[in-house]
């Protein structure tokens, strides 16, 4: 799960495992942060660059 805005360059991402495989793409979070609807998950906060979108959607379609 993931939460953006187009008004910002920011994405939200939800599942450790997305954001995990970002990672090891080379894209670091900017921050991190509780989940809001449970606290005892986190959330990662990625910048939104053409090549995080690009490797974002790669991984969403390949079921991440």
């Amino acid at each position: 799960m993931t939460k953006t805005n187009s008004k910002t360059n920011y994405l939200i991402v939800y599942k450790m495992k997305l954001a995990m495989a970002l990672m090891e793409k080379g894209h670091n979070p900017i921050s991190t942060m509780p989940n809001p609807k449970n606290s005892n998950l986190m959330c990662w906060v990625f910048q939104k660059t053409a090549s995080f979108l690009e490797d974002f959607e790669q991984l969403v379609k390949e079921g991440l």
